[in-house]
């Protein structure tokens, strides 16, 4: 069977959002992160950077 998901949206920034954002995108899935909070959106995007530059800025896992 073939995946044809390509594009994922994660709904909520909050402590499980951008994890799972963080995830679907190192699998090679072009991620959307959304919230109704624009605090929220800054605070995962400078998790997210964090974790970007933790790992040293690889990208592992692609399925591309």
């Amino acid at each position: 069977m073939e995946n044809k998901v390509q594009n994922i949206t994660v709904v909520g920034a909050g402590q499980m959002g951008h994890q799972i954002a963080m995830l679907s995108a190192l699998g090679g899935y072009t991620t959307n992160l959304v919230d109704v909070s624009q605090n929220a959106l800054i605070q995962a995007e400078k998790k997210l950077k964090r974790h970007h530059e933790q790992m040293g800025g690889k990208r592992e896992n692609s399925r591309r």
